[in-house]
């Protein structure tokens, strides 16, 4: 699929490689130091998706939290706040989409670096890429397959006559979606990510649009 520039943004508690994916879709790699946290924000417009794809942490909400590890995903809302808490010994890596694409879409609350009620970070000159970070953009440009230590991802492009999906796996939308036949409608869209059971579920009763194209992320079994 086409993707624009691959930007690098420095961050205080690490940093991020951000990509749009088209007019309406970007999908951020966040990169996050040990004992390191992100913000407490919101975004007021736009609706997100997380999924950990190396690491263990936390995500926080204003009263309670959840863990989060590779191969878990959640969906995040527009106005929810929300925090990623990196609270392993190891780098915690996530995939983050956004739907509509725009960084400016956000408010934080809460930051131990000082930047509560600032706006995005502007764009870092540096754009270094380790071998693992390229290897990602080039499978999410060109297709195929990619993994790391500790999870595996394809894109794959389902059909209506497939039932079969791969159990404990994570599927976000990158094209298409699943579309309700009598509204129209789209149940799934560009960014969301969800569980192969709740798919099973929803393709009985709705079709994959013609265009669909689907991120597959499967934590390995060690």
């Amino acid at each position: 699929m086409s993707i624009g520039a691959v930007d690098r943004i420095n961050k205080p508690w690490g940093y991020e490689f951000r990509v749009s994916l088209g007019t309406n879709l970007s999908l951020t790699y966040l990169t996050l130091y040990p004992g390191s946290q992100t913000s407490l924000h919101c975004h007021p417009q736009k609706t997100t998706s997380l999924t950990a794809i190396s690491g263990i942490g936390t995500i926080r909400f204003l009263k309670d939290s959840i863990e989060f590890s590779s191969g878990t995903s959640f969906m995040v809302r527009n106005g929810l706040f929300h925090q990623i808490v990196n609270s392993g010994q190891e780098n915690l890596v996530v995939l983050e989409f956004e739907n509509p694409s725009d960084a400016m879409d956000l408010v934080r609350l809460e930051d131990e670096y000082g930047r509560s009620l600032k706006s995005y970070e502007l764009k870092s000159e540096s754009n270094s890429q380790n071998e693992t970070e390229e290897k990602f953009f080039h499978f999410i440009a060109n297709g195929g397959a990619w993994s790391n230590s500790e999870t595996e991802i394809m894109i794959i492009s389902p059909k209506n006559s497939e039932r079969s999906f791969i159990d404990d796996a994570v599927y976000a939308v990158l094209e298409g979606g699943l579309r309700d036949r009598i509204s129209n409608s789209l149940i799934l869209r560009e960014g969301d990510c969800t569980s192969s059971s709740t798919i099973q579920r929803l393709i009985g009763l709705f079709e994959w649009d013609p265009t669909t194209k689907l991120l597959q992320i499967k934590k390995k079994v060690m």
